[in-house]
């Protein structure tokens, strides 16, 4: 099952994965990030301008005093950094496209909701999309996006198609008593959106999961890092990479429950 990062991003960027997202995953900086070819700065309302520069550390332009053990765990970090923010931009726009093709296919497929019905139910995901796009790229991190009720959302686009589904079984019912015909049943059109999960986006999802836990794995590497860099003097004693709230990503449960075998029988 995909991990969705911000989704996230945790990971919105970080999202639904095989059950329960691990409890070593749910970390992030609440920091903004903003990388460019000499350096990684680290800005926010509560934190004093933090830049890496090579195997430099500086506080609102003062160098801190590194060892060389200090100075080599400077230099990792910042490319690690470059590596998390490159892996949540990829993340991000995959899981992006994914959420709005999933999304259609409801609406057009599985419902067959033409006009204005149809971006009634796409238009919200659509524009949350644009705006984890926005908060995100390779070479900024806005941790604003940490905030997007990205779950939520799709429980309520959930939730709206599943009153919609509701409302076309009470008219095939009518169908049946009245003899109508009734070739294109709800069900059936629920079998052929779970294969196309499957089948046409399974190579996807298991890129994406892939990706996720390669971020997994890097977010662990400089929790470690930042760790050990706290005892330069000046250092940020909280350090630069928090964990993250779990209530935060709990409500991506829903969504997950629909990319799982099975799983939109169960929703509708």
């Amino acid at each position: 099952m995909l991990k969705i990062c911000f989704f996230l991003f945790l990971v919105v960027v970080a999202g639904p994965s095989h059950g329960a997202l691990r409890k070593e995953c749910l970390l992030m900086s609440p920091y903004e990030i903003l990388i460019d070819e000499e350096q990684v700065a680290f800005n926010g309302q509560r934190l004093s301008s933090i830049i890496f520069r090579g195997n430099t550390i500086a506080q609102n332009g003062n160098y801190l005093n590194l060892d060389a053990s200090l100075a080599e765990k400077a230099f990792e970090f910042s490319a690690r950094v470059r590596r998390m923010v490159a892996l949540l931009a990829e993340l991000t726009e995959k899981n992006a496209v994914i959420a709005i093709d999933i999304t259609r296919k409801i609406s057009k497929s599985v419902l067959q909701l033409e006009g204005q019905e149809h971006q009634d139910l796409v238009q919200p995901v659509q524009e949350l999309v644009s705006v984890a796009r926005a908060h995100i790229s390779e070479n900024r991190f806005d941790p604003a996006v940490l905030e997007l009720e990205f779950g939520a959302l799709i429980a309520s686009v959930l939730e709206a198609a599943l009153d919609l589904a509701v409302s076309e079984t009470s008219t095939k019912m009518w169908s049946i008593f009245s003899d109508e015909p009734n070739d294109d049943s709800l069900e059936r059109r629920i079998t052929d959106f779970e294969f196309w999960l499957a089948n046409d986006l399974g190579k996807e999802m298991n890129e994406i999961e892939a990706k996720a836990d390669l971020l997994c794995l890097e977010l662990q590497h400089l929790a470690n890092l930042d760790r050990d860099l706290k005892a330069a003097h000046g250092y940020p004693a909280q350090g630069l990479i928090h964990k993250v709230e779990s209530g935060k990503i709990r409500s991506l449960d829903y969504f997950s429950k629909l990319l799982e075998p099975g799983g939109v029988g169960e929703i509708f």
